[in-house]
């Protein structure tokens, strides 16, 4: 009985993907991130904003203040979502971090363009709290900041560095 067991959780983990369940503990963190970002929920997305990007910069409110009118522009242009499945959990001691690829289609100005981003959802706790670093923060350097032990695989999609001069590094 002992041999049939690891075969009973491969079996147990592919059917509750199958089903739709997500199998990695940060996917329903993020779901509700995605959630709150949608319905202009700004309060909840700060809350699970990384708080490496909320503790960098002069002025923290005024950051909150930016983050909340991104938000509520997207939703007013209608951006939608489309998270994949997690590419990649890496783990070291308590911490961990989770890859998540993602577009943004926005169909703003009558056409659909497309954003392809990647969501970094780690813990520095084993798990028992999530954190997310959205678009605007994920480059090496970021990911580094929250997780150490990364050496660039998974790539991310573009490194976002230039394009975000408004935010102190860490």
């Amino acid at each position: 009985m002992t041999r049939l067991a690891p075969l009973a959780i491969a079996l147990l983990s592919f059917s509750r993907a199958a089903a739709g369940v997500d199998v990695d503990p940060a996917m329903p963190v993020l779901r509700m991130y995605v959630a709150a970002v949608a319905a202009n929920d700004c309060s909840l997305a700060w809350r699970l904003t990384s708080s490496e990007a909320k503790s960098h910069g002069e002025a923290p409110e005024q950051y909150r203040d930016l983050i909340c009118r991104i938000i509520a522009k997207m939703q007013a242009t209608g951006v939608q979502e489309q998270l994949a499945e997690p590419i990649a959990h890496l783990t070291e001691g308590r911490r961990h971090a989770v890859f998540v690829p993602s577009r943004r289609v926005s169909q703003a100005f009558g056409s659909a363009p497309v954003t392809e981003l990647m969501y970094i959802v780690y813990s520095k706790d084993d798990g028992v709290t999530w954190e997310i670093l959205d678009l605007g923060c994920v480059d090496q350097r970021w990911v580094r900041a929250v997780f150490p032990a990364y050496r660039g695989d998974p790539p991310l999609p573009v490194d976002r560095a230039a394009a975000l001069e408004f935010l102190p590094w860490p």
